[in-house]
């Protein structure tokens, strides 16, 4: 299922290339990590993070992370992953305004090693790391099973919380992605923090007319 999803989400991704020619981020943006890390690195920005050829959401790359646990967890979480413009991450696809590239969601597919669930979140900023908002998801993900998650980016959602400044600041000019995570309760031992299939989702009028034109360049290829 999902590797056929991943055929379609790329042929959409070239198509949308003549498409969105007057924006700099071509949708939907899709990280599989089926080649390598991409250049995301851990929460602590010091080195890329690991990269495991086979067993992510379609049995194909993932990247993981380790991070040790604090014995009294910070209140804002912590980062696991980093993808910023100063370590050109995946190539810069996810770097830009996503206001006017018409980004509508996040999604990405997690899995963890912890005892007990643990709920997640994304984070956008600048290039500057501020301006900034957080997007949570609210439903924690249960250990030892990859989870794919939604972030809903509309102006109104309720899972945003803009960091003291308004929406525009923030999604107009996009150079840091980063995904994390607040353990909770829990603390003072290892956890594992597996992520694939990061992409950022058009807005939804827009995928159907794509597939439409695919499926007609298909049809004359078959003829």
């Amino acid at each position: 299922m999902f590797t056929r999803i991943r055929f379609v989400a790329s042929a959409v991704a070239a198509a949308f290339l003549s498409a969105s020619a007057s924006a700099s981020i071509v949708l939907p943006a899709i990280e599989t990590f089926d080649a390598g890390a991409a250049s995301w690195f851990d929460g602590a920005s010091v080195a890329e993070v690991d990269w495991v050829a086979s067993g992510g959401i379609d049995g194909s790359g993932y990247v993981t992370d380790t991070i040790g646990l604090p014995s009294s967890p910070p209140p804002f979480g912590l980062t696991a992953f980093r993808a910023q413009d100063e370590f050109g991450s995946s190539g810069g696809i996810f770097e830009g305004d996503w206001i006017a590239a018409g980004v509508t969601e996040l999604r990405f597919a997690v899995r963890h090693d912890g005892p007990a669930p643990i709920s997640f979140f994304a984070r956008f900023a600048s290039p500057a790391n501020f301006p900034a908002a957080a997007g949570v998801v609210f439903t924690p993900v249960l250990p030892g099973v990859w989870t794919e998650l939604a972030i809903d980016l509309a102006p109104e959602s309720p899972q945003l919380v803009l960091e003291g400044v308004s929406y525009e600041q923030v999604f107009s000019d996009i150079g840091h992605l980063q995904i994390g995570f607040d353990p909770g309760d829990l603390g003072g031992f290892p956890l594992t923090v597996d992520l694939d299939s990061v992409v950022l989702v058009p807005t939804p009028a827009a995928l159907p007319m794509l597939l439409l034109g695919l499926a007609g360049v298909a049809g004359r290829r078959r003829g």
